[in-house]
């Protein structure tokens, strides 16, 4: 595992490994699959939302623009190669993710998603860039 001096400042960004940092990443655990329930029940885990939460992307999008649920903003989406995926429903999570960190940013915050995977065959992973002060995977 490469060692990595610092972690990018927004954004979502895709990582052929997890870093070895020792800041606080909390991980976005989905299982059995990258599915929309599974997705939204993980978002719901890491941001320890309450069992009202309405498990929609609208709900979603709400809680990750609220300070309230937002006290950590650095987290990693860890896609085993095995791991069955929804194309659509990682693309509007990713969307969603993405559009937060602009929102962070533009109120001079930070919101980091670091995907973290291998895997080539999922085009909305494929258009998700490197941090650029990374080294290349």
């Amino acid at each position: 595992m490469r060692d990595f001096p610092t972690l990018p400042s927004s954004g979502v960004w895709r990582l052929s490994e997890r870093p070895n940092t020792d800041a606080a990443l909390v991980g976005i655990h989905c299982h059995p699959a990258a599915d929309k329930d599974s997705l939204l029940a993980a978002l719901a885990q890491a941001l320890h939302l309450p069992p009202d939460f309405g498990m929609n992307w609208d709900a979603a999008w709400d809680c990750l623009n609220d300070p309230h649920w937002m006290a950590q903003r650095a987290f990693t989406l860890q896609l085993p190669e095995t791991l069955p995926v929804d194309e659509n429903a990682l693309s509007i999570f990713l969307q969603l993710f993405s559009e937060a960190c602009d929102a962070w940013h533009e109120q001079q915050q930070n919101l980091l998603l670091l995907v973290v995977t291998t895997r080539q065959d999922l085009p909305c992973i494929q258009a998700l860039a490197e941090p650029p002060h990374y080294p290349a995977a």
